[in-house]
């Protein structure tokens, strides 16, 4: 499953009919940023006072890279939600990281869907997640192929 929302979404289009073959998975390399109500509560639902960083709190993964180190920000990755946040003091930001990306790459290939895009390719730091994205792809239909040969 990748997550709550997009698992649903998923489903959704299947079943009112879309075949699979032709629905594609997106995923962002962007976050969100969010000042926290609580520095205390930093995780997901955590009551927020409005976006951080930016106006409307956007920020690129990029960037979001960099918060991470120049704040000694704590990243924590959430299987449920199949997302990663992370936080220092009262900012907050949601976002996929590895891990995240490659676990939804790999549930795309699985359920037959025609394939993945990522927005705002730009922000990806060095390219990272998309490489990421691409080897779990690779991998997949490497390890399919396999399986039909058997």
């Amino acid at each position: 499953m990748i997550g709550p929302s997009g698992d649903a979404g998923v489903r959704a289009w299947i079943q009112a009919g879309l075949p699979a073959t032709q629905l594609v998975l997106g995923f962002p390399y962007y976050g969100y940023a969010w000042r926290l109500s609580n520095a205390n509560s930093p995780s997901y639902y955590a009551a927020t006072t409005g976006s951080a960083i930016s106006p409307d709190g956007s920020i690129g993964y990029g960037q979001i890279r960099k918060f991470i180190v120049d704040n000694g920000a704590t990243t924590v990755y959430n299987s449920t939600v199949v997302g990663d946040y992370c936080y220092a003091g009262t900012t907050w930001i949601g976002y996929d990281d590895n891990q995240s990306i490659v676990t939804k790459v790999r549930y795309a290939k699985q359920k037959g869907l025609r394939g993945y895009f990522s927005r705002h390719v730009g922000a990806d730091d060095n390219s990272g997640l998309s490489r990421s994205a691409s080897r779990a792809w690779d991998a997949t239909v490497a390890t399919t192929a396999i399986r039909r040969k058997f």
